[in-house]
């Protein structure tokens, strides 16, 4: 059996990211495949699970759910730094106001509960997110259902950090 040359097939994932969606191109590329046991395994039982007819089907959509998280990875973490930065922003401003109190009118202890509660639900509210996101990885079975999920969980964290919390 010939095996094609890598380049070929690099064309068409180039050709498939530019315009027509992998999924709805024609499978005309063919390969050979090495696994371990365990592996063929996990991926008929993540087929399976989420009724997908063959081993090569369950391939390909684990390939294009990789694909589209390595390219979600950067906004999501971009994302996530941003809310940490806010909630250290969050941290510093609760500091700053108990040391003010302190100096000002020791008996004065709301303010500073107030900005301690609001860091830790906005830090609780974050973890949140990203607990629901794992939890939601898990059920996926297209590439898009993926960036979905990314986009949803983006949106919730930047509305949980609002920018005005952290100035």
């Amino acid at each position: 059996m010939e095996v094609p040359h890598i380049a070929e097939p690099m064309e068409a994932v180039h050709k498939a990211q530019k315009g027509t969606a992998m999924a709805d191109e024609l499978k005309t590329i063919k390969f050979q495949m090495m696994l371990s046991e365990t592996e063929a395994g996990q991926i008929d039982d993540w087929g399976f699970a989420r009724k997908i007819r063959s081993r090569a089907e369950a391939i390909r959509r684990l390939c294009q759910i990789g694909m589209k998280a390595n390219d979600a990875v950067v906004p999501l973490t971009e994302a996530t730094i941003e809310a940490l930065a806010s909630a250290r922003a969050l941290k510093n401003n609760a500091a700053a106001s108990l040391q003010a109190l302190r100096e000002t009118n020791p008996d004065l202890s709301t303010e500073l509960e107030r900005s301690f509660v609001e860091l830790l639900s906005t830090v609780l509210s974050v973890g949140q997110e990203v607990a629901l996101f794992v939890s939601k990885v898990d059920k996926l079975t297209t590439a898009e259902d993926l960036m979905a999920v990314l986009e949803e969980t983006q949106k919730a964290i930047k509305i949980q950090v609002k920018p005005s919390s952290a100035g």
